[in-house]
């Protein structure tokens, strides 16, 4: 998936079947509003998810230093800096440096590009193993049981 933020936009992801998922990892770049800019960072993408359990979490990632006027991308490890947290949504946006930190709106200049990002299914729940292991304890004590009435026959 390649998507192009401008303006100072954002794109929020979430699954059609409302299903919850985990973060792997994202390509990411900064989109320079105008060419030759000296080679700096000049702000951050932030990705900010809402857990399937309502809570809200977000991490920022500093953008490459320009390469003669232009972002290279960056690979960003999402599984390390979210571990297995599960999301219902996720919002990408973008940020750019002043004088008092990271700010959006920044009159049109953040700017964005976001390549190759992966979506991983939740790992289940101790839960869904125990209750995995009781209903498979069930049918074997009823095939069981049903073995001992064959042979009694």
């Amino acid at each position: 998936m390649y998507y192009l933020g401008v303006n100072d936009g954002s794109v929020n992801i979430s699954r059609g079947d409302s299903k919850a998922f985990t973060l792997g990892a994202i390509d990411y770049a900064f989109l320079a509003p105008v060419g030759s800019l000296p080679g700096y960072s000049y702000g951050q993408l932030t990705v900010t998810g809402i857990t399937s359990g309502g809570g809200k979490v977000t991490y920022s990632f500093d953008f490459p230093a320009l390469v003669g006027g232009n972002s290279p991308f960056l690979t960003a490890s999402l599984a390390s800096k979210f571990g297995g947290t599960a999301f219902s949504s996720v919002t990408i946006s973008s940020c750019v440096f002043d004088g008092s930190g990271c700010i959006n709106p920044a009159d049109n200049q953040a700017q964005f590009a976001i390549d190759n990002l992966t979506l991983l299914a939740p790992v289940p729940e101790p839960e869904t193993y125990a209750m995995l292991g009781l209903g498979l304890a069930a049918i074997s004590l009823v095939s069981r049981r049903r073995a001992n009435k064959t042979n009694n026959v």
